[in-house]
């Protein structure tokens, strides 16, 4: 992913530590894409602080009854090597921890409600990000809403253009055809919402295969496992 800004920016990403007995989030991932957020969920501690290091412009999200370590000892943590706020989740019956260089939601945050805090929580002189994906020959910018597929405009659908964007910040990884049915099914049971998928994907590739007919899409089937995007 590239973030093409005049200034630091800030958040890239959330980075939502899953170690508790406490849903953090409500809401689906594409949900809180649409409100600016890209959530990453960690299961551990310490693969939150992994994750952090290599990024120290995400926020973190963690709830109160973190296992693996106390809130406070994670803050203290993180404000070692960054000015990112730490954004503690609360269950009902938790008091505000009133904790320094935090910020708390009542859990579980929803898309819209996290996006107000972390833009009031945004530190002084940083901005937003733009976001754009670059993967190989393709480019996604989001602001316009337009896909260039080796410098030659596809034109997309919005919703083919969210398939295209959740596979962007997903990449590399593969994206299994559990997730994608959960994403982009709808309704219906799981074979119709699976057809629905593969339908999309299938138009998708069309797109692709109508502006540069020498060229593979840029999508790839992982044999009984799911899509990926190429770096061709």
């Amino acid at each position: 992913m590239t973030l093409e800004v005049s200034a630091p920016s800030w958040p890239a990403r959330v980075i939502a530590v899953e170690s508790s007995a406490s849903a953090v989030t409500r809401g689906r991932a594409a949900e809180f894409r649409k409100s600016g957020l890209f959530v990453e969920g960690s299961e551990t501690v310490a693969a939150a602080l992994v994750s952090l290091g290599k990024d120290p412009t995400a926020v973190p999200l963690v709830p109160s009854d973190l296992h693996g370590m106390p809130v406070r000892d994670f803050v203290e943590v993180v404000r070692a090597f960054t000015a990112t706020p730490v954004i503690v989740g609360l269950t009902a019956d938790d008091p505000d921890p009133a904790l320094d260089a935090t910020r708390t939601v009542r859990l579980p945050v929803t898309p819209t409600h996290l996006a107000r805090v972390i833009e009031e929580s945004r530190p002084q002189g940083l901005v937003p990000a733009v976001e754009c994906h670059e993967v190989g020959g393709l480019r996604l910018d989001v602001e316009s809403f337009r896909v260039h597929w080796h410098g030659d405009e596809v034109h997309v659908p919005p919703r083919l253009f969210e398939l295209l964007r959740y596979f962007a910040v997903a990449h590399p990884r593969i994206v299994t055809i559990e997730e994608l049915i959960s994403e982009f099914g709808a309704n219906g049971n799981t074979r119709d919402r699976g057809e629905r998928v593969r339908v999309m994907i299938g138009r998708a590739r069309t797109l692709f295969t109508l502006v540069r007919p020498d060229l593979a899409p840029p999508l790839e089937t992982v044999h009984r496992v799911g899509y990926r995007l190429t770096g061709a």
